[in-house]
């Protein structure tokens, strides 16, 4: 059984993403050498990535799995809380619509060293409330987690 990494580990990955010790831009790194099925881990975060520069809560909630999944959106003042995948599917629907994302990238993204570890990408996002001010720049940090032979988005977390 799967189980989420703790707040110190999630934060010794931030560390880790923030300074530059796993860097992924466009194109991607090369493949790492542990064996492990990075080449799903890219098809994942490519279509995550592009689901999230479309707006497409219906496209990137095909991404979670049967867990509830850790959110705090881009914006959001309130702490991070786990949802199931169909009251996710409504929050990310209702922030799209009034939210409007001119850019979404995984800049750096780790993939685990073992069996049965996260990956995690951090993406850089453009986003504004529609009709209010200016495009804000932030970033995200997205967990994926295997599911079932899946990679699944177990945490979207907006970083402060």
């Amino acid at each position: 059984m799967f189980s989420l990494p703790s707040a110190a580990i999630c934060r010794g990955i931030i560390a880790g993403l923030m300074i530059g010790t796993i860097a992924v831009g466009p194109g991607w790194a090369a493949e790492p050498s542990t064996g492990l099925a990075s080449g799903a881990i890219k098809t994942a975060f490519d279509a995550i990535q592009a689901a999230w520069s479309q707006e497409d809560a219906e496209a990137l909630v095909t991404w979670f799995g049967a867990r509830k999944v850790l959110l705090r959106l881009p914006g959001s003042q309130s702490e991070a809380r786990r949802f199931s995948p169909q009251q996710s599917f409504l929050i990310l629907r209702d922030y799209f619509a009034t939210h409007k994302v001119s850019g979404f990238e995984f800049v750096q993204v780790k993939v685990p060293e073992t069996e049965g570890g996260v990956a995690v990408g951090l993406a850089e996002i453009t986003w504004r409330k529609y009709g209010v001010g200016r495009f804000k720049v932030g970033r995200v940090l997205m967990v994926l987690a295997m599911e079932e032979s899946s990679w699944r988005i177990t945490e979207i977390q907006a970083l402060r």
